[in-house]
């Protein structure tokens, strides 16, 4: 396939998960991004505008 789009390399990724908690599921929605955002040494908004999630519409 990386051929037919004429990719010469791909990289390399991986897929991590995160969980959050919290008395509702907004609260844990918001504790999980905001790991993600430690993590990554971003804001919670660079983390839903850079696409490391997908929330649904």
């Amino acid at each position: 396939m990386k051929s037919e789009w004429g990719i010469e390399k791909l990289e390399n990724s991986y897929q991590i998960s995160f969980v959050g908690t919290g008395a509702n599921l907004i609260d844990a929605a918001t504790n999980g991004l905001g790991r993600v955002a430690q993590l990554c040494d971003i804001t919670v908004p660079e983390v839903t505008i850079f696409n490391f999630i997908h929330l649904p519409s």
